[in-house]
């Protein structure tokens, strides 16, 4: 069973104490790729315009990802699940909708169409209940401090419901996996669909030692 992590992030999977970071990159992005494009403007053979700003938007852009700030703006070659918000269902597809904190990705990819067949599997999210959750994070707790060689896994503060595709509805933020590699995929078949709780728990238990 897939395990969810529970740092908190938007639901693009970005930490708080990641957009600072991503916004200076991305003002130095700026700057080098209004350089980039200006030089191969003034440099380059008679084309048009287009190709001029192209050729120095990619010389720029690999400029960038050679650089110490590369590792911010590389994304993985083989990804196998997506995260959006759902803004259209047609009989058994959905459209949905991801946002990336990547200038470099492809803009055309930030509308995906997910196919849905017999073998897709839907569940929806639901939060445990609260004294359910403390019980296992105080058990996580304890194994961890025991040191015990077998690593404890963290609970998980929701658990899976069977749903089925009727169960998902245009506003729904939904996590979608793929057997096969969707990075460049602008229709892919869905695997399984994971429908996000609308609500976060208000509070979230506390982790004090379970020997106090």
């Amino acid at each position: 069973m897939d395990t969810i992590d529970t740092t908190p992030t938007d639901f693009r999977g970005v930490t708080p104490q990641n957009h600072l970071a991503q916004y200076v990159g991305m003002l130095v992005i700026g700057l080098i790729i209004g350089a980039g494009a200006s030089f191969a403007f003034l440099k380059s053979s008679p084309t048009t315009g287009n190709d001029s700003y192209q050729a120095g938007f990619d010389a720029a852009k690999q400029l960038v990802l050679d650089s110490s700030l590369g590792g911010m703006f590389k994304t993985p070659d083989d990804i196998r699940s997506l995260s959006g918000t759902v803004t259209a269902i047609s009989g058994n597809q959905l459209t949905l909708h991801t946002q990336s904190t990547n200038p470099f990705d492809d803009p055309a990819l930030a509308d995906r169409t997910v196919l849905i067949n017999a073998s897709t599997t839907v569940v929806k999210l639901a939060q445990k209940d609260p004294k359910t959750f403390q019980t296992e994070m105080n058990a996580f707790m304890k194994a961890t401090q025991s040191g015990t060689s077998q690593p404890a896994t963290p609970p998980e503060p929701f658990t899976r419901v069977p749903a089925t595709v009727a169960d998902i509805a245009v506003g729904n933020v939904v996590t979608v996996s793929a057997a096969d590699n969707v990075k460049t995929a602008k229709s892919f078949t869905a695997s399984q669909i994971q429908i996000q709780q609308e609500t976060l728990p208000a509070s979230a238990p506390t982790t004090a030692s379970p020997n106090q």
